[in-house]
């Protein structure tokens, strides 16, 4: 009787012990997923701050150049759409790291369901797989709207006459970075909508092979 409520015990101890190793991985996972999020939102400020130094040079060359122009109200609008030009790229980048910062949420519950599945046999490797490919499409589009962020899109003009068509190539520039920049968000959104399939079909097998 004394012997089998040792074994009792000693499965129970490693039964524990068994738990608290999962909980110290899952802690690690936790702090290292933290560590990244501030790590790329460290380098999107960094950026920001760069190009708003950048930024208010070219303001200043830009003001310098309107100031010239015998038509003050046409300078006027070019200022307007220098700052609009900028905002939107503001606005767009910012978008773009939320969608991404969503997404890197997504997986970490995720992965912490497949370890799950793991913990108990089963047969996750497909998924895994998907899991890694949807980190780094996410680690490449960070990157991508990171430079994004830090670039100027001031209105370089030369004089009245070139205004406009120094305008439509700034635009142009901007919507055509932008488009580039999305695109690497589009990818990495595909890859998570597929390590959420090959999770989902690693769970729809395990369970079939308990029955």
């Amino acid at each position: 009787q004394e012997k089998r409520v040792q074994k009792i015990e000693t499965r129970q101890e490693k039964r524990s012990e068994k738990i608290e190793v999962r909980q110290d991985r899952k802690e690690e996972r936790v702090e290292a997923r933290q560590e990244k999020r501030e790590t790329v939102k460290e380098a999107i400020q960094a950026k920001r701050g760069e190009m708003k130094a950048k930024r208010e040079e070219r303001k200043e060359e830009l003001k310098t150049k309107l100031e010239k122009f015998k038509d003050q109200k046409k300078a006027q609008i070019v200022k307007n759409i220098d700052e609009k030009i900028t905002q939107v790229n503001a606005t767009r980048t910012t978008k773009m790291a939320e969608n991404l910062d969503k997404m890197n949420s997504i997986l970490a519950k995720l992965e912490e369901r497949l370890n799950t599945l793991s913990g108990q046999g089963k047969d996750v490797t497909l998924a895994k797989e998907a899991l890694a490919a949807a980190k780094t499409a996410i680690s490449t589009a960070q990157g991508a709207v990171s430079s994004q962020t830090g670039k100027d899109y001031s209105v370089s003009t030369s004089s009245e006459t070139t205004a406009k068509s120094d305008i439509a190539s700034t635009r142009n520039t901007l919507n055509t970075d932008l488009k580039s920049t999305h695109e690497t968000v589009v990818v990495a959104r595909q890859a998570v909508a597929k390590a959420i399939s090959a999770a989902k079909a690693s769970l729809e097998a395990g369970s079939s092979n308990e029955k």
